[in-house]
């Protein structure tokens, strides 16, 4: 049976920013910041993802790593074992039923790229007047039958990617298409650059117009920052769940040296009785749980100072 774990931090912080940083990023940010003050919208948006987002982001990823769950197997771990208040199990429900939402939205932009992708291999597009674009786009639009072909061809390859699991599936395709996806932005804005006029884009998108910084642009920069990072779903809640930080039993090892500690109790653990992928990991993981919670000796060490405890 596959080990629910990232091979590596490297495999993990690759599927981390496919999850969170996607083309539609890039373009729905560089529209909203130019038609709401531009460098003042940029401002607020860095503001809020450095105050607000990231700090966001980190929580739901030590929230995962400590329950080693899914967000909603997290909430529901939280209630019952760290008596957290009961209404949390609610943004459970709350976080898969917008996870579903948003993939259903996704499913059918992918469809309308597909679509897209066929027709540029065509040569459809080939000295192609506005117009006449957005007639394709409305012919694509009353054609039901390639839209739902399209959007069922992309949640066929996603289930069977799932169903590959952590190893042989996401970390396989994440570790391809996350650097692929930014070859393919830096070719865009190579392209872009060349053929589109690069000090007009500047001026739309950096220039200050503070006189347009409404409480309604602040709260579409706040929403930005956050759509950036994908947080309130929870994805980084369940990524979190599978990092490797040393030892396999890492949720219950750390947990349970963690909360003795608090307790007032000495912890003691043994080196050479937890389970790691490799040596490295294991030292990693004993260095960790050492600086911060345990004493850590060889078993012989341990049964020693057992026997010798008084009764």
């Amino acid at each position: 049976m596959e080990k629910k774990q990232w091979s590596s931090n490297l495999l993990f912080l690759i599927t981390a920013i496919g999850t969170e940083a996607g083309i539609a990023n890039f373009w729905k940010f560089t529209y909203l910041a130019g038609q709401n003050g531009g460098a003042a919208f940029v401002f607020v948006y860095f503001v809020a993802l450095a105050t607000l987002a990231v700090p966001a982001l980190i929580a739901e990823m030590l929230i995962g790593r400590y329950c080693g769950r899914s967000v909603a197997g997290c909430m529901r771990l939280l209630v019952e074992r760290d008596r957290v208040s009961p209404a949390w199990k609610s943004y459970g429900a709350i976080a898969l039923t917008g996870i579903f939402l948003v993939l259903s939205f996704y499913f059918v932009v992918c469809g309308w790229m597909l679509r897209y992708f066929v027709l540029g291999l065509s040569g459809s597009f080939v000295k192609m007047q506005p117009n006449q674009a957005v007639t394709l786009y409305e012919n694509m639009l009353a054609n039901p039958g390639w839209m739902l072909a399209c959007s069922g061809f992309f949640i066929l390859l996603t289930t069977l990617i799932v169903a590959h699991g952590v190893n042989k599936g996401i970390e396989r395709v994440s570790g391809i298409l996350t650097p692929l996806r930014f070859v393919i932005l830096i070719g865009l804005c190579a392209y872009a650059s060349i053929v589109g006029d690069t000090r007009a884009a500047a001026e739309f998108l950096l220039s200050f117009h503070f006189d347009r910084l409404t409480w309604k642009v602040i709260l579409a920069a706040v929403g930005q920052a956050f759509f950036s990072l994908g947080v309130g779903a929870g994805v980084l809640m369940t990524v979190g769940a599978l990092i490797v930080t040393g030892t396999a039993t890492n949720v219950c090892v750390e947990s349970t040296a963690r909360d003795a500690m608090m307790l007032d109790f000495r912890v003691f653990m043994p080196h050479d009785a937890t389970a790691a992928l490799d040596q490295d990991a294991h030292l990693a993981g004993v260095r960790s749980v050492m600086q911060s919670f345990a004493d850590i000796r060889p078993v012989d060490a341990l049964l020693a100072l057992i026997d010798k405890a008084p009764t």
